[in-house]
């Protein structure tokens, strides 16, 4: 009797050890299908992020001709107007860093009318704009390069790229470009494509 107990005591306790094996195997398997679908979510998230601030950058040069103060007054204007918090004290003006020691230029560029400059704008992990004292509450930022091309008169280019703090590039438009010597009906319309636009032609 005490034998056949035994045997049945440890049957059952067989089954209670592959019971929890299989179980520490569906939380290991769950666990990473958790953490993958946190990943896809927030590289998405960066991606949509990043591109919309990238697109912001490009339409601001654009509409201000080349013209890096143009340039720099459009964007104070955007981020005061769009991303600024309304309980915040932050001026706008303190959101637009020039950094140019920064400079991500793929060219060496032409110093001509304007030193080539390079602004900096700091944004949170929600991609809210802080200013540029805030460097702990910054998770990402966007670089915008302004300078001219010697070998070709006119034509001014700009290098944009969001990354976080660690220097990971999530976007970038390489080259974008505005020939200054154009006229209004040359200009061309934008579009959502601002990474292969280009604002002018000789």
């Amino acid at each position: 009797m005490n034998r056949k107990f035994e045997f049945r005591s440890s049957i059952l306790l067989i089954e209670i050890i592959i019971t929890v094996f299989f179980f520490g195997l569906s939380s290991i398997y769950c666990i990473r299908l958790y953490l993958q679908a946190h990943n896809l979510t927030k590289r998405a998230k960066e991606t949509t992020g990043s591109v919309l601030i990238a697109q912001d950058l490009a339409e601001a040069f654009l509409a201000a001709e080349g013209d890096p103060e143009k340039t720099e007054t459009l964007l104070e204007r955007l981020y005061d107007s769009e991303g600024q918090d309304t309980d915040s004290q932050v001026k706008p003006a303190t959101l637009i860093e020039s950094v140019n020691d920064a400079a991500i230029f793929s060219f060496e560029p032409f110093t001509g009318d304007f030193a080539p400059i390079t602004y900096q704008i700091q944004f949170n992990d929600t991609f809210f704009p802080v200013s540029a004292q805030e460097t702990e509450a910054a998770a990402y930022k966007a670089l915008l390069s302004i300078g001219k091309r010697g070998d070709a008169e006119g034509l001014v280019t700009a290098v944009i790229q969001v990354t976080d703090t660690s220097g990971r590039v999530l976007y970038e438009i390489p080259e974008l470009n505005y020939y200054q010597g154009m006229t209004e009906e040359d200009t061309p319309a934008t579009d959502d494509s601002v990474d292969s636009q280009e604002g002018g032609q000789p």
